[in-house]
Protein backbone atom coordinates (compact mmCIF):
# COMPACT_ATOMS: atom_id res chain seq x y z
CA UNK A 1 0.00 0.00 0.00
CA UNK A 2 1.65 3.29 -1.10
CA UNK A 3 1.62 6.35 1.03
CA UNK A 4 -0.76 8.94 0.86
CA UNK A 5 -0.43 12.28 0.56
CA UNK A 6 -0.21 13.29 4.55
CA UNK A 7 2.26 10.18 5.19
CA UNK A 8 4.47 11.96 2.37
CA UNK A 9 4.12 15.59 3.72
CA UNK A 10 5.18 14.15 6.98
CA UNK A 11 7.81 11.67 6.00
CA UNK A 12 9.24 14.93 4.17
CA UNK A 13 9.08 17.18 7.44
CA UNK A 14 10.89 14.54 9.50
CA UNK A 15 13.65 14.69 6.94
CA UNK A 16 14.42 17.89 6.15
CA UNK A 17 13.01 19.48 9.85
CA UNK A 18 14.54 17.02 12.44
CA UNK A 19 16.99 14.22 10.66
CA UNK A 20 19.38 16.70 8.66
CA UNK A 21 19.89 19.17 10.55
CA UNK A 22 20.48 17.30 13.66
CA UNK A 23 22.68 14.97 11.96
CA UNK A 24 24.58 18.21 10.69
CA UNK A 25 25.04 18.86 14.77
CA UNK A 26 26.30 15.84 15.71
CA UNK A 27 28.81 15.40 12.45
CA UNK A 28 30.03 19.00 13.53
CA UNK A 29 30.37 18.21 16.97
CA UNK A 30 32.59 15.09 16.30
CA UNK A 31 34.71 17.05 13.95
CA UNK A 32 35.14 19.80 16.89
CA UNK A 33 35.44 17.47 19.58
CA UNK A 34 37.90 15.35 17.50
CA UNK A 35 40.20 18.88 15.89
CA UNK A 36 39.49 21.77 18.67
CA UNK A 37 38.92 20.00 21.77
CA UNK A 38 42.39 19.14 23.13
CA UNK A 39 43.47 22.78 22.56
CA UNK A 40 40.61 24.96 23.25
CA UNK A 41 39.33 25.58 26.97
CA UNK A 42 36.02 26.80 25.44
CA UNK A 43 34.88 23.53 24.10
CA UNK A 44 35.99 21.64 27.20
CA UNK A 45 33.53 24.21 29.14
CA UNK A 46 30.75 22.91 26.29
CA UNK A 47 31.68 19.53 26.64
CA UNK A 48 31.01 19.61 30.13
CA UNK A 49 27.82 20.91 29.61
CA UNK A 50 27.08 18.60 27.47
CA UNK A 51 27.52 15.80 30.07
CA UNK A 52 25.80 17.04 32.49
CA UNK A 53 22.95 17.56 30.46
CA UNK A 54 23.09 14.19 29.58
CA UNK A 55 22.94 13.55 33.21
CA UNK A 56 20.30 15.08 33.80
CA UNK A 57 17.92 14.90 30.68
CA UNK A 58 19.31 10.77 31.31
CA UNK A 59 18.17 10.52 34.81
CA UNK A 60 14.74 11.91 34.06
CA UNK A 61 13.83 9.39 30.92
CA UNK A 62 15.33 6.55 34.03
CA UNK A 63 12.91 7.97 36.48
CA UNK A 64 9.83 7.50 33.41
CA UNK A 65 10.85 4.44 32.87
CA UNK A 66 10.95 3.21 36.23
CA UNK A 67 7.58 4.48 37.34
CA UNK A 68 6.41 2.60 34.00
CA UNK A 69 7.67 -0.45 35.36
CA UNK A 70 6.77 0.03 39.37
CA UNK A 71 3.52 1.51 39.12
CA UNK A 72 0.56 -0.44 38.09
CA UNK A 73 -2.69 0.90 36.22
CA UNK A 74 -5.59 0.32 37.72
CA UNK A 75 -8.46 -2.03 36.70
CA UNK A 76 -11.35 0.81 34.96
CA UNK A 77 -13.90 -1.45 36.66
CA UNK A 78 -12.23 -1.11 40.20
CA UNK A 79 -13.62 2.16 40.51
CA UNK A 80 -17.37 1.49 40.50
CA UNK A 81 -20.06 -0.21 38.85
CA UNK A 82 -21.25 2.92 36.04
CA UNK A 83 -19.39 5.21 33.86
CA UNK A 84 -20.72 8.13 32.60
CA UNK A 85 -20.09 9.52 29.26
CA UNK A 86 -20.51 12.49 27.62
CA UNK A 87 -20.54 12.72 23.11
CA UNK A 88 -21.67 8.92 24.09
CA UNK A 89 -23.51 8.79 20.96
CA UNK A 90 -20.33 8.82 18.44
CA UNK A 91 -16.88 8.85 17.67
CA UNK A 92 -14.36 7.86 20.75
CA UNK A 93 -17.22 8.58 23.21
CA UNK A 94 -19.72 5.81 21.63
CA UNK A 95 -16.11 3.26 21.39
CA UNK A 96 -15.81 3.83 25.23
CA UNK A 97 -19.05 3.00 25.92
CA UNK A 98 -19.51 -0.15 23.59
CA UNK A 99 -15.51 -1.17 25.44
CA UNK A 100 -16.51 -0.69 29.06
CA UNK A 101 -20.20 -2.15 29.02
CA UNK A 102 -18.04 -5.59 27.49
CA UNK A 103 -16.26 -4.73 30.61
CA UNK A 104 -19.06 -5.40 32.45
CA UNK A 105 -20.28 -1.66 33.84
CA UNK A 106 -23.34 -0.24 33.95
CA UNK A 107 -23.41 2.33 31.52
CA UNK A 108 -25.21 6.20 31.95
CA UNK A 109 -24.85 7.88 28.20
CA UNK A 110 -25.33 11.71 27.40
CA UNK A 111 -25.70 13.20 24.55
CA UNK A 112 -28.18 15.86 22.87
CA UNK A 113 -30.01 13.85 20.37
CA UNK A 114 -32.93 11.03 22.11
CA UNK A 115 -32.92 9.57 18.91
CA UNK A 116 -29.38 9.26 18.98
CA UNK A 117 -29.24 8.15 22.64
CA UNK A 118 -31.90 4.98 21.86
CA UNK A 119 -29.55 4.03 18.84
CA UNK A 120 -26.52 3.76 21.01
CA UNK A 121 -28.51 2.38 24.07
CA UNK A 122 -29.63 -0.09 21.88
CA UNK A 123 -26.53 -0.92 20.05
CA UNK A 124 -25.11 -1.67 23.38
CA UNK A 125 -27.37 -3.84 24.63
CA UNK A 126 -27.06 -6.04 21.54
CA UNK A 127 -23.67 -6.61 21.02
CA UNK A 128 -21.46 -5.09 23.92
CA UNK A 129 -23.20 -6.53 27.24
CA UNK A 130 -21.15 -8.70 29.13
CA UNK A 131 -23.74 -9.84 31.55
CA UNK A 132 -27.36 -8.97 29.72
CA UNK A 133 -29.13 -10.23 32.77
CA UNK A 134 -27.79 -7.72 35.18
CA UNK A 135 -25.94 -4.46 33.20
CA UNK A 136 -28.02 -1.94 32.36
CA UNK A 137 -27.47 1.15 29.98
CA UNK A 138 -29.09 4.23 30.63
CA UNK A 139 -29.43 7.53 29.45
CA UNK A 140 -30.17 11.24 29.99
CA UNK A 141 -30.56 14.00 27.11
CA UNK A 142 -28.43 16.89 27.97
CA UNK A 143 -27.69 19.96 25.50
CA UNK A 144 -23.87 20.59 26.90
CA UNK A 145 -24.01 23.50 24.58
CA UNK A 146 -25.36 27.53 25.36
CA UNK A 147 -25.25 26.50 28.86
CA UNK A 148 -27.58 23.64 29.72
CA UNK A 149 -31.38 24.26 30.47
CA UNK A 150 -32.49 24.05 34.00
CA UNK A 151 -34.84 20.95 33.30
CA UNK A 152 -32.11 19.10 31.43
CA UNK A 153 -29.60 19.84 34.11
CA UNK A 154 -32.14 18.62 37.05
CA UNK A 155 -32.50 15.05 34.82
CA UNK A 156 -28.90 14.53 34.67
CA UNK A 157 -28.44 15.75 38.42
CA UNK A 158 -31.14 13.27 39.73
CA UNK A 159 -30.04 10.42 37.52
CA UNK A 160 -26.59 11.05 39.20
CA UNK A 161 -28.02 11.17 42.64
CA UNK A 162 -30.26 7.43 42.38
CA UNK A 163 -27.31 6.03 40.86
CA UNK A 164 -24.82 6.76 43.74
CA UNK A 165 -27.78 5.81 45.99
CA UNK A 166 -28.98 2.72 44.67
CA UNK A 167 -27.17 1.64 41.79
CA UNK A 168 -22.96 0.54 43.08
CA UNK A 169 -21.72 4.05 42.07
CA UNK A 170 -20.10 6.07 39.96
CA UNK A 171 -16.67 4.94 39.40
CA UNK A 172 -15.22 6.64 36.08
CA UNK A 173 -16.58 9.45 33.95
CA UNK A 174 -15.63 9.73 30.28
CA UNK A 175 -15.70 13.54 29.10
CA UNK A 176 -15.44 13.13 25.21
CA UNK A 177 -18.33 15.96 24.14
CA UNK A 178 -17.03 17.96 21.87
CA UNK A 179 -17.33 20.73 19.03
CA UNK A 180 -14.53 21.53 16.28
CA UNK A 181 -14.78 23.80 13.24
CA UNK A 182 -14.52 20.81 10.26
CA UNK A 183 -12.74 22.65 8.04
CA UNK A 184 -9.36 25.00 9.00
CA UNK A 185 -11.11 28.51 9.22
CA UNK A 186 -9.89 32.12 9.70
CA UNK A 187 -10.85 33.48 13.22
CA UNK A 188 -12.72 36.19 12.12
CA UNK A 189 -14.62 34.10 9.53
CA UNK A 190 -16.25 31.78 12.19
CA UNK A 191 -19.71 31.30 12.42
CA UNK A 192 -20.55 33.11 15.84
CA UNK A 193 -23.25 29.83 16.16
CA UNK A 194 -20.55 27.44 15.76
CA UNK A 195 -18.09 29.60 18.16
CA UNK A 196 -20.60 29.74 20.53
CA UNK A 197 -21.29 25.85 20.28
CA UNK A 198 -17.01 25.11 20.98
CA UNK A 199 -16.59 27.31 23.60
CA UNK A 200 -19.80 26.37 25.28
CA UNK A 201 -19.70 22.78 25.12
CA UNK A 202 -15.64 22.00 25.07
CA UNK A 203 -15.10 24.42 28.34
CA UNK A 204 -18.39 24.73 30.24
CA UNK A 205 -19.50 21.22 29.09
CA UNK A 206 -16.82 19.66 30.32
CA UNK A 207 -16.13 21.74 33.67
CA UNK A 208 -20.00 21.10 34.66
CA UNK A 209 -19.96 17.47 34.27
CA UNK A 210 -17.01 16.93 35.90
CA UNK A 211 -18.55 19.14 38.59
CA UNK A 212 -21.93 17.29 38.79
CA UNK A 213 -20.38 13.59 39.27
CA UNK A 214 -17.23 14.98 41.76
CA UNK A 215 -19.25 14.93 44.93
CA UNK A 216 -20.22 11.36 44.44
CA UNK A 217 -16.65 10.05 44.02
CA UNK A 218 -15.38 12.09 46.63
CA UNK A 219 -18.14 10.60 49.30
CA UNK A 220 -17.07 7.08 48.02
CA UNK A 221 -12.91 8.05 47.78
CA UNK A 222 -12.60 6.14 44.47
CA UNK A 223 -13.54 7.35 40.88
CA UNK A 224 -11.59 8.63 37.67
CA UNK A 225 -12.19 11.21 35.05
CA UNK A 226 -10.89 10.77 31.87
CA UNK A 227 -11.22 13.87 29.81
CA UNK A 228 -10.82 13.82 25.89
CA UNK A 229 -8.93 16.67 24.46
CA UNK A 230 -6.31 17.48 22.14
CA UNK A 231 -2.67 17.22 21.27
CA UNK A 232 -2.98 20.63 19.19
CA UNK A 233 -3.35 22.11 22.90
CA UNK A 234 0.45 21.63 23.04
CA UNK A 235 1.27 23.95 20.63
CA UNK A 236 0.01 27.01 18.05
CA UNK A 237 -3.17 25.98 16.15
CA UNK A 238 -3.79 28.10 13.70
CA UNK A 239 -6.91 28.06 11.73
CA UNK A 240 -8.51 26.03 14.36
CA UNK A 241 -7.33 28.39 17.25
CA UNK A 242 -10.84 28.55 19.25
CA UNK A 243 -10.98 24.94 19.55
CA UNK A 244 -7.32 23.99 20.57
CA UNK A 245 -7.73 27.01 23.38
CA UNK A 246 -10.70 25.75 24.70
CA UNK A 247 -9.16 22.14 24.40
CA UNK A 248 -6.27 23.75 26.57
CA UNK A 249 -8.58 24.31 29.09
CA UNK A 250 -10.08 21.00 29.62
CA UNK A 251 -6.15 20.06 29.98
CA UNK A 252 -5.19 21.93 32.44
CA UNK A 253 -8.41 21.40 34.59
CA UNK A 254 -8.04 18.09 34.58
CA UNK A 255 -4.20 18.20 35.37
CA UNK A 256 -4.75 20.50 38.58
CA UNK A 257 -7.76 18.75 39.18
CA UNK A 258 -5.53 15.99 39.72
CA UNK A 259 -3.56 16.78 42.31
CA UNK A 260 -6.31 18.36 44.20
CA UNK A 261 -8.38 15.18 44.60
CA UNK A 262 -6.05 12.40 44.03
CA UNK A 263 -5.65 12.38 47.74
CA UNK A 264 -9.34 11.45 47.81
CA UNK A 265 -8.80 8.02 45.52
CA UNK A 266 -10.06 10.13 42.54
CA UNK A 267 -7.48 10.00 39.31
CA UNK A 268 -7.74 12.63 36.72
CA UNK A 269 -6.43 11.60 33.46
CA UNK A 270 -6.44 14.47 30.21
CA UNK A 271 -5.76 12.50 26.83
CA UNK A 272 -4.28 15.06 23.71
CA UNK A 273 -4.61 12.57 20.91
CA UNK A 274 -4.18 14.03 17.55
CA UNK A 275 -6.27 12.66 14.57
CA UNK A 276 -8.43 9.76 15.00
CA UNK A 277 -11.41 7.98 12.91
CA UNK A 278 -14.86 10.09 14.29
CA UNK A 279 -17.42 12.57 13.25
CA UNK A 280 -14.88 15.09 13.68
CA UNK A 281 -12.25 13.15 11.00
CA UNK A 282 -14.09 12.79 7.64
CA UNK A 283 -11.59 10.37 6.37
CA UNK A 284 -13.19 7.08 7.75
CA UNK A 285 -10.55 4.80 6.72
CA UNK A 286 -7.72 4.30 9.27
CA UNK A 287 -4.34 5.39 8.73
CA UNK A 288 -1.33 5.37 11.01
CA UNK A 289 -1.91 9.14 11.51
CA UNK A 290 -5.58 8.51 12.72
CA UNK A 291 -5.98 5.21 13.72
CA UNK A 292 -9.68 3.76 15.15
CA UNK A 293 -10.84 5.25 18.14
CA UNK A 294 -10.46 1.83 19.59
CA UNK A 295 -6.92 2.24 19.51
CA UNK A 296 -7.06 5.14 21.77
CA UNK A 297 -9.25 3.56 24.37
CA UNK A 298 -6.58 0.52 24.47
CA UNK A 299 -3.89 2.61 25.37
CA UNK A 300 -5.91 5.02 27.81
CA UNK A 301 -6.66 2.45 30.36
CA UNK A 302 -2.86 1.86 31.24
CA UNK A 303 -2.43 5.23 32.12
CA UNK A 304 -5.11 5.31 35.08
CA UNK A 305 -3.65 5.89 38.44
CA UNK A 306 -0.39 6.53 36.83
CA UNK A 307 -0.22 9.19 34.48
CA UNK A 308 -2.11 12.69 35.00
CA UNK A 309 -2.01 13.30 31.19
CA UNK A 310 -0.50 12.00 27.82
CA UNK A 311 -0.79 11.15 24.41
CA UNK A 312 -1.77 7.51 24.43
CA UNK A 313 -1.38 6.54 21.07
CA UNK A 314 2.78 6.21 20.01
CA UNK A 315 2.64 7.66 17.00
CA UNK A 316 0.53 10.94 18.37
CA UNK A 317 3.01 10.77 21.01
CA UNK A 318 5.71 10.99 18.44
CA UNK A 319 4.09 13.72 16.92
CA UNK A 320 3.58 16.00 19.91
CA UNK A 321 7.69 15.78 20.66
CA UNK A 322 8.64 16.98 17.41
CA UNK A 323 8.20 20.75 18.40
CA UNK A 324 10.86 19.61 20.93
CA UNK A 325 13.33 18.81 18.22
CA UNK A 326 12.21 20.59 14.78
CA UNK A 327 14.04 23.39 13.50
CA UNK A 328 10.89 24.70 11.93
CA UNK A 329 8.56 27.20 14.10
CA UNK A 330 5.86 24.89 14.92
CA UNK A 331 2.90 27.48 14.81
CA UNK A 332 4.01 28.39 11.22
CA UNK A 333 4.36 24.88 10.50
CA UNK A 334 0.57 24.09 11.50
CA UNK A 335 -0.40 27.27 9.31
CA UNK A 336 1.32 25.64 6.42
CA UNK A 337 -0.50 22.36 7.20
CA UNK A 338 -4.12 23.93 7.73
CA UNK A 339 -3.23 26.24 4.47
CA UNK A 340 -2.91 23.37 2.12
CA UNK A 341 -6.41 21.99 3.82
CA UNK A 342 -7.87 24.54 2.82
CA UNK A 343 -6.48 24.80 -1.13
CA UNK A 344 -7.74 20.81 -1.63
CA UNK A 345 -11.02 21.90 0.15
CA UNK A 346 -11.44 24.67 -2.42
CA UNK A 347 -10.20 22.39 -5.21
CA UNK A 348 -12.66 19.60 -4.07
CA UNK A 349 -15.54 22.30 -4.34
CA UNK A 350 -14.56 23.38 -7.53
CA UNK A 351 -14.41 19.74 -9.19
CA UNK A 352 -17.85 19.42 -8.07
CA UNK A 353 -19.05 22.85 -9.83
Amino acid sequence: MGLGQKEKNTLKYLIFNITLPWGCIFYSTKFLNKYFLQYNSYFSVVSYIGAFSLVFYGGKIAKYFFDKLTKKPKDPTSYGKWAVISGATSGIGEAFAHDLASKGLNILLVSRSEDKLKKTQEGIKKTSLKDVDTQKIDYVTVDLGNSIKADQALALKTKLAQIHENSGGIGLLINCAGVVNLEPTPFHEMDDGLLDSILSVNNDGTARMTKYVLPYMYQRKSGAVITVGSGSCHHPSAMISAYSATKAFGYQLSRSLHYEYKQHGIDFVALTPYLFVSNMYKDKKNSLLAPYPQTIIDATYPLLGVEEYGFPYWFHWMMGMVQYVTFENVGEGFLKINERAIARAKARKQKKV
